[in-house]
């Protein structure tokens, strides 16, 4: 004769109902708004000309946020569906993602965001987003052995088309191969992400010959170019990261109580849950018909000689329940009211 049910002692149901995976989603938010926040502020308050950036390209070949280990395209899903300039955006990113995976080693990665339509809201400046791909030697491993990729964006006044014009003349001298449409467009600029090599040397159209060795020279490139102008000061500020550190110092106590106000929380929930499942799980117990129980000395007889052998006890007398598996001392287990008879 077998058991007709398996039993769960709520100990072991509590386990198995697990929530701290989401307490520590949650307890990512603090970090999160962090980020957001200095990025927000720097672009937006303190008009910071140069922002670094990471991201990760890991072993499977995807481009993910080195933080949360998301997808930069599952993050950019998150846009206004209905903007075509976010629409345009999005196939752009996808494009520069793979152009991180194709790039050879030692090589910079460019991808130009410009301006959307102004009566949708959009600003003025355009974003040169600076990826470096380094050499074996250089290469920056994270926990998961995944290839960090530093970058910067690099933000651009741009008022105007003309200058797209002129950047996409730019990013076809830099990359001769890249299929630049002439008079490029914004939406040009966003579709055509490049790459070339660390020292690449160029050919100006003034005749001088300018080699790239780092992100420094090529931001002085790009900006001179544009005729935006070039401060050497803020760009070294914004290589350092020293920028956003004193950006993000400014609202660091307020994220500190935010993060311990959420793990005081989480630690409450934690304790709750599974006090919440022991009691759904002792009211379920006790609608459950008697002869689903072992409490019934027939469920009893039916599992003994089966069941209760000598490798079901131990040395302090307990027994090794045959219907929930619990431990319990003769002769009636507490969590499902076997009776050892």
């Amino acid at each position: 004769m077998t058991v007709i049910a398996e039993r769960i002692t709520p100990k072991g149901l509590a386990t198995q109902f697990n929530p701290r995976p989401e307490i520590d989603r949650i307890l990512e938010f603090p970090k999160r708004v962090k980020d957001n926040l200095t990025h927000l502020f720097a672009e937006h308050v303190v008009k910071v000309t140069l922002q670094p950036y990471n991201l990760e390209l890991t072993q499977e070949g995807n481009v993910v946020d080195p933080e949360s280990k998301e997808s930069i395209l599952k993050i950019a899903n998150r846009g206004p569906k209905g903007d075509p300039r976010f629409l345009d955006e999005k196939s752009g990113l996808a494009k520069f993602a793979q152009e991180i995976i194709n790039a050879p080693d030692s090589s910079f990665i460019i991808w130009v965001s410009g301006p959307g339509p102004k009566n949708l809201g959009y600003g003025t400046h355009a974003f040169v987003y600076i990826g470096i791909k380094t050499d074996k030697d250089g290469k920056q491993f994270l926990e998961d052995e995944g290839e960090l990729i530093k970058g910067f964006a690099l933000k651009v006044p741009f008022f105007y088309n003309k200058l797209a014009h002129k950047t996409g003349e730019l990013l076809e001298i830099l990359s001769p191969e890249a299929e630049i449409p002439q008079s490029a467009t914004i939406k040009d600029l966003l579709l055509c992400p490049i790459s070339f090599p660390i020292g690449h040397s160029i050919l100006l159209p003034d005749g001088q010959r300018y080699e790239i060795k780092d992100t420094k020279g090529l931001c002085r490139l790009i900006l001179n170019f544009l005729k935006r102008g070039f401060n050497e000061r803020e760009i070294e500020k914004g290589l350092s990261g020293k920028i956003l550190e004193e950006v993000e110092s400014t609202f660091k106590k307020d994220i500190d109580s935010l993060f311990n106000m959420l793990l005081s929380a989480a630690q409450t929930v934690r304790t709750e849950s599974r006090r919440i499942i022991d009691r759904i799980y002792q009211r379920l117990t006790d609608l459950t018909p008697p002869n689903w129980r072992g409490g019934n000395c027939l469920a009893a007889r039916a599992t003994t000689s089966e069941n209760l052998t000598p490798d079901n006890s131990n040395e302090k007398g307990t027994l090794t329940c045959p219907l929930c598996g619990a431990s319990f001392t003769p002769p009636n287990c507490p969590y499902c009211d076997y009776t050892a008879c």
